[in-house]
């Protein structure tokens, strides 16, 4: 190791080989590591350089050897985690990050179990890692079989609808994106991920992107209508479909008359389901486009 004039000179003991007791030998810290020979933890972050160098292999000369803002000595002694990766769990998040800003698990690379990891719904959808179903959209009332009738989380909203995963309506027609597809059957798109369809009505294809899918100026949420119907005898959700106008909200022409619904609820004031609302025997369509004639009244001119 080193001679006694040199131990008398750094202050180290000439008659012990490892003045500070930290596994490693004065002359070893002096000449090959640069470590201190009189202090055991040269770089004061817990752990002693003997530690440092032959039990976790980090640097006994940086307090952070791996730069995620957390100590060596605490990585090991009080978090657990890795003191030589600054992502324990390789979830594009820091260990400090997880432990001291959101609150994630450093260990798990998805902590809600979304099949999104951490780090992609802070740095990429701005969704909440600590939520499985960020804008809650899902239906969660259990369906015939006891499960959730249409469990939607964050990764199914971004990577298999392309839903907005931190607003429960994308399209902003007034209904849920969750209830747009568990009405439209979307099940048809996804064998391997059996959602299933309102059993008591036919599919409504309705499209969760698109206020209007039917192309007729009215909204899917204007057309159609989730309403509560449960009463006081049984206090439970009881939801059911309304049709505000009578109209259908993935048909442009509800009635085939040629006439869009739109044209019949709010410009003509006639009946979207019926082609000849004054039973004239003329159609809507002809009354309003060809002969000038009222389509609600089959006398126009009371005669």
């Amino acid at each position: 190791g080193l001679p006694d004039m040199q131990d008398l000179l750094m202050g180290t003991d000439p008659l012990c080989a490892d003045t500070d007791l930290d596994m490693v030998s004065d002359g070893d810290e002096f000449y090959i590591y640069g470590t201190s020979p009189t202090v055991a933890d040269s770089d004061f972050d817990g752990l002693s350089d003997g530690e440092e160098l032959f039990f976790w292999h980090t640097n006994p000369m940086a307090d952070d050897s791996d730069g995620d803002r957390l100590s060596d000595g605490f990585e090991v002694l009080i978090t657990g985690s890795d003191p030589m990766d600054e992502d324990s769990d390789n979830d594009g998040l820091t260990d400090f990050e997880e432990f001291f800003v959101y609150y994630t698990d450093a260990f798990v690379w998805d902590t809600d179990g979304d099949g999104l990891s951490d780090g992609e719904e802070i740095h990429t959808y701005d969704t909440d890692p600590l939520n499985w179903d960020t804008d809650n959209d899902s239906i969660k009332e259990p369906n015939e079989y006891g499960e959730m009738t249409w469990p939607m989380n964050d990764y199914q909203e971004v990577m298999m609808w392309h839903t907005n995963a931190t607003g429960p309506d994308s399209d902003m027609d007034g209904l849920d994106d969750a209830m747009e597809l568990y009405l439209g059957g979307w099940t048809l798109y996804t064998p391997t991920s059996p959602y299933p369809t309102a059993p008591w009505l036919d599919p409504i294809p309705l499209d969760p992107l698109n206020n209007d899918t039917d192309g007729d100026w009215l909204k899917d949420g204007s057309e159609l209508v989730i309403e509560n119907v449960s009463g006081l005898i049984y206090p439970y959700r009881a939801l059911t479909v309304i049709y505000r106008f009578n109209t259908s909200p993935v048909e442009f022409d509800s009635d085939g008359d040629l006439l869009s619904d739109y044209q019949e609820v709010i410009v003509f004031n006639s009946n979207p389901q019926n082609i000849d609302t004054d039973n004239d025997t003329i159609s809507d369509w002809w009354e309003a486009w060809v002969y000038n004639t009222s389509a609600i009244h089959d006398d126009t001119d009371g005669e």
